[in-house]
C-alpha cells in the first residue's frame, strides 16, 4: 500500500496547521516508518526511537500534537506553533477512523 497520499491528507488544511505527520507500523517485531512528512523530524526516525517520539506525543504540552493507535498503524500528527490540539486531533482521529475500516 503506497501511504505517501495518507501523509498528504494528514498535512492539507487552509490555512496550513500540520507541520509534519508519519504512519508508523505498530506490530510486534515490524515496527517501522511506512510514510512521513519529507525532510520533517519523524521522516528519519528509527525503531528504536520510535517509542520515545509516540510519548513527545502524547506528553509535549506547549507544541500541540496528536498520535492515535489503529489495529497495526500508528499516526502521528505535529502541529504548527500556536494551533489548539483539538484541530490536530481531528485529522489524527478522522485518518484513524479511515484505517481501521480498511482493515488496518
Amino acid at each position: 500500500m503506497a501511504w505517501d497520499g495518507y501523509i498528504t491528507n494528514l498535512m492539507a488544511g487552509t490555512p496550513p496547521f500540520v507541520q509534519e505527520a508519519a504512519i508508523c507500523g505498530s506490530e510486534a517485531g515490524k515496527e517501522s516508518v511506512w510514510a512521513a512528512t519529507p525532510g520533517g523530524q519523524l521522516a528519519g526516525v528509527t525503531v528504536s526511537r520510535l517509542a520515545n517520539v509516540c510519548v513527545l506525543c502524547f506528553s509535549v504540552v506547549d507544541q500541540p500534537g496528536s498520535s492515535q493507535l489503529t489495529g497495526r498503524a500508528l499516526i502521528i500528527v505535529k502541529g504548527m506553533k500556536d494551533i489548539p490540539g483539538g484541530k490536530i486531533n481531528i485529522k489524527a482521529s478522522d485518518m484513524m477512523q479511515y484505517l481501521r475500516k480498511s482493515g488496518f
